[in-house]
């Protein structure tokens, strides 16, 4: 009624701000966050400030840390507003809440980017990585995107550790091949470990007997 009523005869602006006032005074915290959601609406589609629709958005979340609909809501607006730190925030709780693989897989690239190219924070980027790579690998691209964050982050151990539990799921034999010799070559070159290095090689011997690169390697080790 109260909004029909400032349609009528007042204006949107001053309608934001009665239901704002109201919702200050409202103790119930399902009423609040319907209003809030009412109000962050008004500011997008009615001002068409869509920036000031992030205050609501964001007491709803202080009222309800896991509330998914303000959280997606928000991630189109904290890019807006470039507010990096914040919408690593709304995407994990995005990210609880997505069940399917695809969802999954495009909710962690989008915190691993942001994470290594706005944040700074190259251990989070690896680590958000690490999980779309666990759920999806398939092809040496994604391995190769896996160490080159391991190598911006150190995190060469995991790296090993990680790719060594993939392999076993590939279809592919080339792709596994192709595997095996990167795990010996970072076992070899990264971290020093010759024997762990040579079991690796002798699996990739195994699986293509005249693959050069893994006799020479032996070879040299030996």
């Amino acid at each position: 009624t109260l909004e029909w009523l400032y349609r009528s005869y007042g204006t949107i602006a001053e309608l934001v701000r009665t239901l704002d006032s109201q919702a200050k005074s409202i103790t119930n915290p399902a009423e609040k966050i319907k209003l809030l959601f009412s109000i962050s609406a008004l500011w997008q589609k009615e001002m068409e400030q869509p920036l000031r629709a992030i205050k609501s958005l964001e007491t709803i979340l202080s009222l309800e840390p896991r509330n998914v609909e303000a959280a997606q809501s928000l991630i189109p607006l904290y890019e807006l507003g470039q507010k990096w730190s914040p919408l690593a925030e709304v995407l994990e709780i995005s990210l609880s809440d997505a069940r399917e693989q695809e969802e999954r897989k495009e909710l962690l690239l989008r915190l691993s980017s942001l994470y290594e190219e706005k944040l700074r924070k190259p251990e989070q980027a690896f680590f958000s990585f690490v999980q779309v790579f666990k759920e999806t690998f398939s092809s040496m691209d994604e391995a190769k995107e896996l160490e080159r964050l391991a190598s911006l982050s150190d995190n060469w151990e995991t790296y090993v550790s990680v790719l060594e539990d993939s392999i076993p799921r590939l279809d592919s034999g080339q792709v596994r091949v192709d595997a095996l010799l990167r795990l010996a070559e970072v076992f070899r070159d990264q971290l020093s470990e010759n024997d762990a290095a040579l079991t690796h090689f002798r699996a990739v011997q195994d699986a293509d007997p005249s693959n050069r690169v893994a006799l020479d390697a032996m070879e040299e080790i030996y």
